[in-house]
């Protein structure tokens, strides 16, 4: 294992470097974290007016296939058993077409059911859809046959208890086309076999996809790969960016499988979520150059839990807040990076390289860090590993695989245990005096060695809670200030539809 040395090489060159900026969009210039990069404030919700009314399914599709830019389609509150819709619409951006409930909530899909919707600026809204079965492997797909839908939307609906008992493989929702949206929803209760919600891509078209807002719950381990909360991309695409952005979205018990959500697509972006409760990782599982930037990782001391699981080029970690893993397992704990296969197949284990795991905080957790995990030959390379903050470790700091071949070590902090691994530079034990906020994380206290203490001046534009980071700056995800604290670990109230309440156990 080779480490260079640390005088020779500025961390701020190498991480302007070696990592790159986080963009918006492809041509945009934008430090990591920083707020051009976030989705824009949203619009104060505006009533439902109905256009038309529809009583049954087949008028609501009729309405919706002569349906005109700014029409809102509205079909009765009602119990409705077997249901197929399939249209293509045009609406435009400031006039869409909206199929939804005539009082969100209100309308109850059960029975075999398929919603497809293909065309530009539909709104599925206000639905829910409890006790359905899958029909073609889908609830909801954001096409109509070959009619991929761009700029559509999902929102404010839910999809509860779908597939009991259903042998068969399925997958709740599908997302076609570009950028298309779904938000302010519920997904719980899936217990059969199947990514819960896909983003389908066509390379090398970006898609440039959100997932904001919605709360995933309630999804009991499956004992087999396949069974994501998200997966965007497949293994055989990864070398192209999707551009997707996952963001605030509450995942509260979902064990499906291990990894919760599975990036298999380039220059992805997950922020701002929190994890509660899960057995499995957020898995960078294939393509390159995604940002992970202030996620929340609450694993309450479930066994087999994790935080983040890095594989690919050019990942940024950054901001995260991973507490109360419990595991053994070789390629789990706080923040995993893989051992990669030499000339990897598509689909395999690219290797680890040029990857920035920065400002990060990691709180009693078992395997905080696991460097080079697994049985592939080649170790992460020329990572970045620097002003991490990780406090009461249990066990050994670090499970070393392989370890990194050529990173940068520098500016960490550590406590709890011995750290379990020899480099040259860049960790010093010490107490980091954290206390328990009232947003209930661990944060540094007024005297805490992690204040002012990282090392050079990272181009890391904001913390955990949004705040901008300037001058001497502190270890970890929390950049203490006077600013106050913006963001929280996600509850049930900050997710979900804001019309009307999706109950879930």
């Amino acid at each position: 294992m080779r480490f260079v040395p640390w005088r020779g090489w500025p961390l701020l060159a190498v991480l302007a470097c070696t990592a790159g900026r986080q963009t918006a969009h492809p041509g945009a210039d934008v430090p990591w974290g920083a707020d051009a990069s976030a989705a824009p404030a949203e619009a104060p919700l505006a009533p439902v007016v109905c256009t038309a009314v529809a009583h049954d399914i087949a008028s609501w599709q009729a309405l919706a296939t002569v349906s005109h830019p700014g029409d809102t389609i509205c079909l009765a509150d009602g119990a409705y058993v077997g249901v197929h819709l399939a249209v293509t619409v045009s609406g435009t951006e400031a006039q869409p077409v909206v199929l939804t409930a005539e009082h969100p909530g209100q309308v109850v899909f059960s029975g075999p059911t398929q919603l497809a919707v293909g065309g530009a600026w539909a709104v599925l809204q206000g639905l829910r859809l409890q006790g359905a079965t899958t029909v073609d492997g889908s609830l909801i797909a954001l096409r109509n046959g070959n009619a991929w839908c761009n700029h559509c939307r999902l929102t404010e609906s839910a999809i509860i208890d779908c597939d009991q008992g259903n042998g068969a493989a399925s997958k709740w929702v599908g997302l076609y086309g570009q950028f298309n949206r779904v938000d302010h929803c519920v997904f719980s209760g899936k217990s059969n076999s199947g990514t819960l919600l896909v983003v389908w891509r066509t390379e090398p078209r970006a898609d440039y996809d959100t997932i904001d807002h919605n709360l995933f719950a309630h999804r009991p381990p499956a004992g087999a790969n396949g069974n994501e909360a998200i997966r965007i991309g497949t293994g055989d695409q990864a070398d192209t960016a999707s551009f997707t952005t996952v963001e605030d979205n509450l995942f509260e018990a979902v064990s499906g499988e291990a990894e919760i959500v599975s990036n298999k697509s380039g220059g992805n972006v997950y922020r701002g979520n929190t994890f509660r409760h899960c057995q499995g990782q957020l898995t960078l599982r294939n393509g390159s150059d995604c940002l992970v930037d202030a996620n929340i990782f609450l694993a309450d001391g479930l066994v087999d839990a994790g935080g983040i699981r890095v594989i690919g080029a050019r990942h940024r970690v950054i901001n995260n807040y991973v507490e109360g893993v419990r595991t053994s397992a070789p390629s789990r704990g706080g923040i995993v990076l893989m051992s990669g296969e030499a000339n990897a197949a598509a689909g395999g284990y690219d290797l680890v390289q040029d990857a920035v795991v920065a400002f990060n905080t990691i709180v009693d957790c078992d395997q905080s860090l696991v460097l080079g995990a697994d049985n592939n030959p080649q170790a992460p390379k020329h990572v970045v590993l620097a002003n991490n903050l990780i406090a009461g470790a249990r066990g050994a700091v670090v499970r070393l695989g392989l370890g990194l071949d050529a990173p940068l070590v520098a500016g960490n902090l550590f406590s709890g245990a011995p750290l379990g691994w020899t480099p040259t530079t860049g960790f010093a034990q010490v107490d980091p005096n954290l206390q328990r906020a009232a947003d209930g994380l661990m944060r540094p206290a007024a005297g805490s060695p992690a204040l002012n203490a990282a090392v050079a001046t990272a181009p890391v534009a904001t913390d955990l809670d949004e705040q901008t980071r300037t001058g001497a700056l502190d270890v970890g995800a929390d950049e203490v200030g006077a600013l106050g604290l913006t963001r929280r670990p996600l509850t049930r109230s900050d997710v979900g539809p804001r019309r009307w309440s999706a109950t879930v156990p």
